[in-house]
């Protein structure tokens, strides 16, 4: 059987508009905290901003996946993974000039 891993790419656009939110939500049970990553529809405006009415219907039904935290040592560690991985980026620009 194959590996079906495939990567949850962020950061592309579609005319210009992102074309997947992320949002941070608490569990039913109130123990944990999930950002999950969902599929937008074409030309959705601005969702930073917006009810959420205007998101329900900004959604197009894909959950591309759901990060748990269930405390708050887990978010931390996933906050610092991005941000030395930020550093690592930003240093490879830096090396290519």
């Amino acid at each position: 059987m194959k590996d079906r891993n495939y990567p949850v790419i962020l950061g592309l656009k579609r005319n210009g508009k992102p074309t997947k939110a992320c949002l941070g939500i608490r569990t039913k049970n109130g123990a944990s905290y999930d950002v999950v990553i969902m599929g937008l529809k074409e030309n959705q405006s601005d969702i930073n901003n917006c009810t959420k009415e205007e998101l329900t219907e900004a959604l197009d039904g894909r959950i591309y996946t759901t990060l748990r935290f269930c405390n708050m040592e887990a978010l931390d560690t996933m906050i610092k993974l991005l941000q030395d991985t930020k550093k690592m980026w930003e240093a490879d620009i830096h090396n290519r000039k």
